[in-house]
């Protein structure tokens, strides 16, 4: 078993307080929400292993980069995460609760790092939040249509919206 994720944990079980860091930089290949990818799917992991009355308590930090493109203007966006997280293992669990604990006394880390990388990752972002985007002439960002009119005051200026402009909900 050559995986780095699946961590030996017997030594620690023996009893409830014994503890030991985990660090290492793995890379997991598929972590990807909408057009947001970890870069190279390289994810840097310093954790906490202690044991516990219920079995092994994992916490600490996860850190990763990742890429997409901004959402107005598509120029590629690099975001630095930094996610904390605080996990259990136990032998005796129900699906969906807790992490197991195999039999052979092993952990099993990436299913954890692959669901805190996965929920963390944004699906939309932004350069910046004053981002024009391509064409700030022809489509603004902002609610301001050109001199001052915001859009409830212009919607007549799309002749494809002029007809709601003559219904009269009084």
């Amino acid at each position: 078993m050559n995986d780095p994720l699946v961590v030996e944990v017997a030594k620690l079980l023996q009893r409830a307080g014994n503890a030991e860091p985990f660090r290492d930089v793995v890379v997991i290949e598929g972590l990807v929400v909408g057009e947001t990818t970890l870069v190279d799917g390289r994810v840097e992991i310093d954790l906490m292993l202690e044991a516990i009355v219920e079995g092994i308590a994992v916490g600490g930090q996860l850190s990763a980069a990742a890429v997409a493109p901004c959402r107005r203007c598509l120029n590629e966006v690099l975001l630095d995460l930094t996610l904390e997280v605080i996990e259990v293992f136990e032998t005796e669990s129900e699906p969906g609760d807790t992490y197991p604990i195999d039999r052979d006394k092993t952990i099993d880390l990436r299913p954890m790092v692959r669901e805190a990388i996965l929920l963390a990752l944004p699906q939309l972002l932004l350069c910046a939040q004053d981002c024009a985007g391509p064409d700030p002439e022809r489509f603004p960002t902002s609610g301001e249509m050109g001199d001052g009119a915001s859009e409830e005051t212009n919607s007549s200026s799309d002749p494809r919206w002029a007809a709601l402009d003559q219904l009269d909900f009084d």
